[in-house]
């Protein structure tokens, strides 16, 4: 009997974990941080619907910069683009995105530590997956991508 209700509570756990991630997606970062492990809680079911995996990517560009004097800037911009095939003489390749939704953060007066650098550009980049979702949240299509 104590088994099972331990089964049970760990079945419902494992349950709950998967149900709070949306569907599956694909990043490409071009900065110091892993894309798809800082927004994977921040992407939405209704992106994902919109935007399936296998026919699109976000593609992120981020980074921060410590200032010699202290403190620092940081910014991301992200957006959602078409995939590219693969390219056996180039790798993966990736479109820049033309509706772009970015975010920016200044530090003065403050040394900075490298896990603070690293914490500010996480924290920039998913300031601006966030502008992102919730642009696609308030447009009834999710239309967050623009077509050249």
């Amino acid at each position: 009997m104590n088994f099972s209700i331990k089964a049970l509570a760990i079945s419902t756990l494992v349950s709950m974990s998967f149900s709070s991630h949306a569907g599956e997606f694909s990043c490409s970062l071009y900065g110091n941080v892993d894309c798809a492990e800082h927004i994977k809680k921040l992407v939405t079911d209704k992106f994902t619907s919109k935007f399936p995996s296998t026919k699109f990517e976000i593609v992120a560009v981020s980074e921060f910069q410590v200032y010699s004097d202290g403190g620092g800037v940081g910014y991301a911009v992200v957006g959602v683009v078409p995939k590219v095939s693969e390219s056996a003489k180039y790798g993966n390749l990736s479109l820049f995105p033309i509706r772009r939704f970015s975010a920016t953060r200044r530090i003065t007066g403050q040394d900075i530590s490298p896990y603070q650098k690293t914490q500010n550009e996480i924290e920039v980049l998913q300031s601006a997956v966030e502008g992102m979702m919730e642009a696609c949240h308030r447009d009834k299509a999710c239309n967050v991508m623009t077509n050249r």
